[in-house]
């Protein structure tokens, strides 16, 4: 399996964990995009190439719940291809699109009820929560419709031969041809490139880069490692892993430590974060 093809495939298992959360179930593309750039170490035109792809192996669904003009910038939003997931994003979808008539026109009615009304004047609500809620609601419905009637096409068998059909093409085309700049090359490259006399550069030539985590790991400033993550201060396989490891042991500790466990979303996304680079090495090396 290509190093590419197993990001795909983990960008598609982040579109699930983020679909099965409690709130904020359907992540759309005005903040999704940069998160997974970030998480991936790709550029943004890259993940949405991967989406695409996604799509056309179905593995995810995508829907426009803000349709672009000149002035408006398009949204898309990004449901996993599952019944279950499905069956749940529509009820979700539903009460949310009922809550925000309710709170707009000051009374109730189902869902369905609401579609009917409104669905013909879908435009104009165009980038509004109602807007969106509406065109997330009826797709949702539709795309629960296709899953039933097709299931086949759903299968993680038909996904990875069709998956694996593309990027065999594309290595295919690609063996004559110039290889592009990975994200891996730039990691790599960071290692040899921390200034020796930059602050961070005299912290490492004196104590070890496990040694100065600890320490922001103790004063809980997980902001201040996931910059230097970023900016590949921190980059090799070794520390990496020590932060991602140390961090899964802190979730676990977070119903002792009261003061812990106002991090726990700063925990989940610098974790995800390292796992993203580890990932990425450990590609560059098969």
């Amino acid at each position: 399996m290509s190093p590419t093809v197993k990001v795909i495939l983990e960008l598609a298992e982040q579109v699930k964990i983020e679909n099965s959360k409690n709130k904020d179930k359907i992540p759309s593309s005005d903040t999704f995009i940069r998160k997974m750039s970030t998480y991936f170490s790709r550029t943004d035109d890259e993940i949405l190439k991967y989406f695409n792809d996604l799509k056309e192996c179905h593995y995810i669904f995508i829907i426009n719940v803000v349709q672009g003009d000149g002035k408006i910038k398009s949204v898309d939003a990004y449901v996993f291809a599952d019944i279950g997931i499905l069956t749940s994003l529509k009820e979700f979808a539903d009460k949310n699109l009922e809550s925000l008539y309710e709170g707009m026109f000051y009374k109730r009615k189902s869902a369905s009820m609401i579609i009917r009304e409104l669905f013909t004047k879908v435009k104009e609500y165009n980038n509004t929560p109602l807007g969106r809620a509406i065109n997330e609601a009826v797709m949702t419905e539709e795309y629960h419709r296709l899953i039933t009637s097709n299931p086949y096409e759903f299968t993680d068998a038909w996904r990875k031969e069709k998956l694996f059909k593309i990027y065999d093409d594309e290595e295919e085309e690609g063996v004559n041809e110039k290889p592009t700049p990975r994200a891996v090359d730039q990691i790599k490259k960071d290692v040899a490139s921390v200034n020796p006399n930059s602050k961070w550069g005299k912290a490492i030539n004196q104590f070890s880069v496990e040694f100065l985590v600890r320490i922001h790991f103790r004063k809980y400033e997980f902001e201040v490692i996931k910059k230097l993550v970023l900016n590949g201060k921190i980059n090799s396989e070794v520390d990496l892993k020590y932060i991602r490891d140390t961090l899964k042991l802190m979730e676990t500790r977070t119903e002792v430590d009261t003061v812990l466990k106002r991090y726990v979303n700063e925990m989940v996304e610098l974790r995800r974060l390292v796992q993203g680079k580890l990932n990425i090495l450990k590609g560059s090396n098969h």
